[in-house]
């Protein structure tokens, strides 16, 4: 069985960057900085008239959104994960979402997956 994951194409060398992605039914501005001194990843998601919603330390195997907002309809996980984690059995990752990882093995992973 072959799977397909989507991800939201973010890479560090474009970072600070905002995007306009459509998911689903939602549209929302998604921009992601990196915090140099801790070497960590945030998000902010903004609506369609550029006001700010939602900012979240991206933290790596939990959901981007991980609480009910008031203007945020988003009915999917987003989630910050390296696939071999999810294939390996039993196998923990003590991974955090930095510099050298975002989009090489580690990617911001959408849960809709189809099984192709």
């Amino acid at each position: 069985m072959n799977y397909q994951f989507e991800y939201l194409p973010v890479t560090h060398a474009e970072c600070p960057v905002s995007k306009i992605f459509t998911i689903g039914e939602s549209v929302y501005t998604y921009e992601f900085r990196h915090n140099a001194r801790n070497d960590f990843y945030t998000l902010t998601i903004k609506d369609a008239d550029d006001v700010t919603i939602y900012i979240t330390k991206i933290v790596y195997g939990c959901p981007l959104v991980h609480a009910v907002i008031d203007g945020l309809e988003i009915d999917f996980d987003i989630v910050a994960l390296n696939l071999d984690d999810i294939f390996t059995p039993y196998r923990i990752a003590d991974t955090s979402v930095n510099m050298t990882n975002l989009d090489t093995t580690v990617r911001l992973y959408i849960d809709n997956v189809t099984t192709l």
